[in-house]
């Protein structure tokens, strides 16, 4: 019994070092993804969404919104591989505000992008994700 004990208290210590879960050497503290995206030969992709979809988890999502400068930024990310779909078609459908834009914060043009791109197992883009801060920064064809 004494043996058992001996050894089972190795192994809490040995857990303690070592540490237990949530990433690679047991970190587990989020991470932010930044980045833009381009469309190649025309330039930022003023608005839309980009979403990380974690290929260990695949019903975990993290999502935010494409600026009109084509920049985005991902909060609460954790380590690991992510596939990544990009997605503006909202914008196509969408009208100014009534009584016209508001003044500073003009409406995104539309600019189509291949379909591929909104789905993750079509879109071909994926990143690891490592780090404190992480930059992803992606041309669409």
């Amino acid at each position: 019994m004494l043996q058992q004990l001996s050894r089972f208290a190795v192994l809490i210590a040995f857990a303690g070092i070592t540490g237990c879960g949530g990433g690679p050497g047991g970190d587990n503290k989020p991470v932010t993804i930044s980045g833009k995206v381009t469309v190649a030969g025309k330039g930022p992709l003023a608005g839309g969404t980009i979403q990380f979809v974690d290929s260990s988890a695949p019903d975990k999502k993290l999502t935010a919104p494409i600026g009109a400068d084509g920049r985005y930024q991902v909060l609460n990310a954790q380590l690991g591989d992510y596939k990544v779909t990009v997605d503006n078609t909202a914008i196509k459908a969408s009208k100014p505000p009534s009584g016209g834009e508001v003044p500073g914060m003009p409406m995104p043009k539309y600019m189509p992008i291949d379909r591929k791109y909104a789905q993750p197992k079509t879109s071909g883009l994926s990143t690891k994700v490592s780090g404190n801060a992480h930059t992803y920064d992606i041309e669409l064809n």
